[in-house]
This record gives C-alpha cells, sequence and structure tokens, in this order.
C-alpha cells in the first residue's frame, strides 16, 4: 500500500513538471515598424516653366542697353538714352540714374518718383526698351567683336556675323560666358544653343 502510494504521488510529480514544461512562453509583444521613407510614394516634382528671359517683366537692364524714355506733354523729357557700362544713363533734371539690374518698369518707377520730386506734379512716364546690349564673339572666329543683338539668335547664326570659324576652331569647343538674368560662369555651347543679350560666345583651337 505504502510503495502504491509512492508510485501514485511519483506519477502526479512527472505530469505536473511535464505540464510546466508546455506551459506556453509569453511572447513579446510586436513593435510597430518605424516609418520607411523609401516605402513613402515619391512627390511628384513640381514642373518648373521658365519665363521668357527677353519678357519685359524679366529682363534686366545693363550696360549697352538702350532705352527710351516719354513723359506724357514732356518732349524735352522724352529721349533715349543709353545704358553706361558703369549701369547708369544720364537724364534731365536728375542726373546720372542707375538703371543696371533694373527691369523697364522698376527703371520707369524710378524716373517717375524722380520727376515728382520738385520737377512735375503727376508725371506720366513710359519705358520701353529700344535696343538690346550686344554680343561678344571671340577666339577661334574670322572677324571677332561686338554684335548687335537679334532676337532667336543662336550660337550658329552668332558665328556666321563673326564671319566663320578659323581653320584652327574646333567646333566642339564653342562657350558662352553669361553673367546675365542670374547665370554667371561659362557653359559650354552647341550651335543650336540660344543667345542672349551680352552673352560672350568664345571658340576655342582645336586639339592636334
Amino acid at each position: 500500500m505504502t510503495s502504491s502510494l509512492r508510485t501514485l504521488a511519483g506519477l502526479v510529480l512527472a505530469a505536473t513538471t511535464l505540464c510546466a514544461c508546455f506551459s506556453p512562453v509569453p511572447q513579446p509583444q510586436a513593435r510597430p515598424l518605424p516609418d520607411n521613407p523609401r516605402a513613402q510614394p515619391a512627390a511628384t516634382p513640381k514642373t518648373v516653366v521658365p519665363a521668357n528671359p527677353l519678357d519685359a517683366s524679366v529682363y534686366r537692364l545693363d550696360g549697352g542697353d538702350v532705352v527710351r524714355i516719354d513723359v506724357l506733354g514732356e518732349p524735352e523729357l522724352s529721349l533715349d538714352a543709353l545704358i553706361d557700362p558703369s549701369g547708369f544713363i544720364n537724364y534731365p533734371f536728375l542726373g546720372k540714374v542707375q538703371a543696371s539690374g533694373l527691369t523697364v518698369r522698376q527703371l520707369e518707377g524710378k524716373v517717375r518718383d524722380g520727376l515728382r520730386s520738385g520737377f512735375l506734379v503727376n508725371p506720366d512716364v513710359r519705358v520701353a526698351l529700344a535696343r538690346y546690349r550686344p554680343v561678344y564673339i571671340g577666339g577661334q572666329v574670322r572677324q571677332p567683336g561686338a554684335y548687335p543683338y537679334a532676337l532667336d539668335l543662336n550660337v550658329e547664326r552668332a558665328l556666321t556675323l563673326a564671319g566663320g570659324l578659323t581653320a584652327f576652331a574646333s567646333s566642339s569647343r564653342i562657350y558662352i560666358q553669361r553673367h546675365w538674368a542670374g547665370e554667371q560662369g561659362r557653359t559650354r555651347a552647341e550651335l543650336q544653343s540660344p543667345v542672349y543679350p551680352g552673352d560672350y560666345i568664345i571658340v576655342e583651337e582645336r586639339l592636334f
């Protein structure tokens, strides 16, 4: 009887131990994954449409440009004015007026304000661009120099103005030096690259 009790107690202990072995182990809670920026839908880039750089609302005046200034009812104040290399025009009553870096509308306001200060009560001033500053062509061209700017001018037409390329010119080493419309520095140009007022086209010698 005692032996049977010991056997039964042993079976109970073994069963208890076995159940403990198969008890469910608590699992750690899953942490939310951090946002993956690569998984986010890419933002659609906005299309930037460049403004016409020769539009009167954005074109910046500089030395060599000629502006037409008209004052209603004041013929002695209506004239063409050349912007000098330092960026100024000479204007009656006002003397030297800075024009470089301004649009024609800004220059118009500047002249109007100047005339209103002690000369005219309510001047009606209109300013327009009469002639663009020239382009400059140098390097391996037959006739280097300054040439009048014309609308829709490109590198190929500009080189024709300069008499074409010399025998030593490289058609693949043509550059435009530009300090205008927010652009500065020298960039490589193709024959169909647009040319703007004040551009300096440089044709380098070909490598033998």
